[in-house]
C-alpha cells in the first residue's frame, strides 16, 4: 500500500542561469513534490523535451502513470509555452518548462537532473529520460519501481528500443498511438535510453549524446543482463526484462510532420541544416507514394518482415479501462 505525505500547495518559481543560456521560468500553481513522497521513497520522474507533441501527451501519462511513474517533466520545446494549460489540467504530478530553442534536448536533460538531484532527499528515487514516442515495456514486473529495484539499485540501466514502424496508415486517426502501431522490427534496436538512480548521478554531459549522457559517481551504465553499455548503443541488447517501444515514424503524414520540424538535438549548422533537409526531403517521398497506393493498412506489404506486438496496447487498455472503448469504434481490430 501506498502512502503520501500530504503538503500544502503553493505558486513554485524556477528560474535557471540566464548567463548559461538555460533560461527557465516555469509559474504555476502547483503541489510541491512531496506529495509524491511514498514512505519506501520508491518513486520515479520522466523527463521529456517536446514539441508539436500535444495529440500523443495524454496517451503517454497515463500510460506511464499506470506503469508507476509519480511525477512528469515536460519541456516545452515550442516558442509560446503551448503546453502550460494542458500541463495545468493534466494533474499535479505534470510539470511543464517553457524551453524554446533549436537543438535543446540536453540541456533540457541536464536541467532536469539538476531538478530532481536537489529533491534526492525527497521523493525521487530514479529519473527517465524518454521521448514522447516512447513506452517503456516490462516483461515480468507490474510496477516500474518493482523492476527497477531488481535491475538498477545503482548507476544507470540501459533500456534498448524496439522501433515500430508506420502498419501501412498514410494518414493520422485519432486512435491511442500504441492502438494504431502494432507491428515492429523483428530484431531489437542497437539505441538505447537511460533510467538512472538520482543518487548515482555525478554531472550530464552536453557534448555526449541524448542516448547515454550521464556520468556516474563510482558506478556503471548496464543493461538489464549487467553488462556495462558505453554510449548510445547496446548491439543485441536484452529485451526478456524491460524494452522501450519506439513509435518514430506514425503514419506517413506524421513523419513527414517531424522531419520538417527538425529534431531536438541537433544544433543548427550547415550540416544538420542539410541532413534535416534530406529527411524531410525522403518522408515527403514516402508521404506522396503512401497516398497513391491503395494499400490496406496491417496488410501484406505494410507489415512484410515485422512482427505482431500488441503488448503496450493491451497493458494500456487493462489499466486504464477508458481506453477498450477504442476497440468498440477503432477503424480496424486492434488484431493480427
Amino acid at each position: 500500500m501506498l502512502h503520501f505525505q500530504r503538503m500544502e500547495t503553493i505558486n513554485r518559481s524556477i528560474v535557471v542561469d540566464n548567463k548559461n543560456d538555460d533560461a527557465i521560468v516555469a509559474n504555476r500553481n502547483s503541489t510541491t513534490f512531496n506529495q509524491w513522497h511514498r514512505n519506501n521513497n520508491r518513486t520515479t520522474a520522466m523527463c521529456s523535451i517536446v514539441i508539436n507533441e500535444e495529440l500523443y501527451l495524454d496517451e503517454f501519462v497515463d500510460y506511464h502513470r499506470a506503469l508507476g511513474f509519480d511525477h512528469f517533466f515536460f519541456y516545452d520545446n515550442t516558442d509560446m509555452s503551448e503546453l502550460e494549460q494542458w500541463g495545468k489540467l493534466k494533474g499535479n504530478d505534470i510539470w511543464v518548462f517553457p524551453f524554446p530553442g533549436v537543438g535543446r534536448q540536453l540541456e533540457a536533460y541536464k536541467h532536469c537532473a539538476q531538478v530532481v538531484a536537489k529533491e534526492a532527499n525527497g521523493p525521487f528515487e530514479w529519473v527517465a529520460f524518454f521521448d514522447a514516442d516512447e513506452y517503456l515495456v516490462l516483461k515480468q514486473h507490474d510496477h516500474i519501481a518493482d523492476m527497477l529495484e531488481q535491475y538498477c539499485s545503482s548507476g544507470a540501466l540501459m533500456v534498448n528500443w524496439v522501433a515500430f514502424g508506420s502498419d501501412g496508415w498514410n494518414l493520422p486517426i485519432h486512435e491511442p498511438v500504441t492502438r494504431r502501431f502494432l507491428y515492429r522490427e523483428a530484431k531489437v534496436n542497437q539505441h538505447v535510453k537511460t533510467i538512472v538512480r538520482v543518487k548515482d548521478i555525478a554531472e550530464t554531459k552536453l557534448d555526449w549524446d541524448p542516448h547515454n549522457f550521464v556520468e556516474l559517481k563510482n558506478h556503471s551504465s548496464h543493461d538489464s543482463n549487467g553488462n556495462p553499455v558505453e554510449g548510445p548503443f547496446n548491439e543485441n541488447g536484452p529485451t526478456d526484462v524491460v524494452v522501450l517501444h519506439h513509435y518514430s515514424h506514425k503514419s506517413h503524414k506524421e513523419y513527414l510532420w517531424k522531419r520538417q520540424r527538425g529534431r531536438a538535438d541537433l544544433r543548427q549548422n550547415r550540416k544538420n541544416v542539410q541532413i534535416q533537409k534530406q529527411n524531410a526531403q525522403e518522408a515527403l517521398g514516402n508521404f506522396l507514394r503512401s497516398i497513391g497506393s491503395d494499400a490496406v493498412p496491417r496488410k501484406n506489404d505494410t507489415i512484410s518482415g515485422k512482427v505482431f506486438d500488441d503488448s503496450a496496447w493491451k497493458f494500456l487498455k487493462e489499466k486504464v479501462p477508458a481506453y477498450a472503448l477504442f476497440d468498440e469504434i477503432g477503424l480496424l481490430p486492434a488484431s493480427q
